[in-house]
């Protein structure tokens, strides 16, 4: 009985721990697009504004 209790207790710590470190993963990851695409929209608006002079 107290396998099975131990189990189960390990089971859902490591289903917390899952969840947590995918949704870091996942806020890191959508961090580094937005990065990239402000700076893709900068150096495109600096692109424009050399050819406008």
């Amino acid at each position: 009985m107290k396998k099975r209790r131990f189990f189960t207790i390990l089971v859902i710590f490591a289903s917390i721990a899952s969840v947590a470190g995918g949704q870091i993963y996942y806020n890191n990851k959508l961090e580094k697009t937005v990065y990239a695409a402000k700076r893709e929209l900068a150096d495109k608006s600096i692109g424009t504004e050399e050819k406008n002079k």
